[in-house]
């Protein structure tokens, strides 16, 4: 009796002490050729994968030695895990925004991949248009110097044409 005294008195120590390991990381000591892997038909690495993140904080908080900092009923728990199978934030989760937006964007994958389609498209005309008219503007300006030009060059030739029949009146009249 007193082996059983003293065993329940250390498993009483070790919880209230030791924090537990989070699933995740449980399943890496555990080997790659666990009963958890072969039981789920997949690897260590991709159960890892599914276990971090929600189901981590999930049972973390579900163990939490602080009575007001756990589940207060099974129901908020099973919620919780509800939560978590329909991809929408779970409670024991971080209170950020960045998550709540990974589990909207992973809960509405084909409405945000749609949205991002028509926002690139219209991002995509609004370049093409703005290119576009600044093509236009600079033709405008090159057609303009030109007409500037061509105008000029008239002016030139009147003036020029003038002189010279000044100067063929002048050497008629000296005949």
């Amino acid at each position: 009796p007193v082996r059983g005294a003293a065993g329940f008195v250390d498993l009483r120590r070790r919880i209230c002490e030791t924090d537990p390991q989070l699933p995740s990381t449980k399943i890496t000591t555990l080997g790659t050729e666990s009963k958890a892997c072969a039981q789920r038909r997949t690897d260590a690495r991709s159960l890892v994968r599914r276990l971090r993140g929600d189901l981590d904080w999930i049972v973390v908080r579900a163990l939490e030695k602080d009575r007001t900092r756990r589940y207060q009923t099974a129901h908020e728990f099973a919620v919780d895990i509800q939560r978590h199978l329909d991809d929408q934030p779970v409670l024991a989760g971080p209170p950020g925004a960045a998550y709540r937006v990974r589990k909207f964007v992973r809960r509405y994958r084909l409405q945000v991949l749609a949205g991002i389609a028509v926002l690139l498209s219209l991002v995509a005309g609004m370049v093409g248009t703005t290119w576009f008219l600044l093509e236009a503007r600079a033709s405008e300006n090159r057609a303009r110097k030109a007409a500037t030009a061509e105008a000029d060059a008239r002016r030139e030739a009147v003036a020029n044409l003038a002189k010279f029949e000044l100067l063929a009146n002048v050497v008629l009249l000296r005949e």
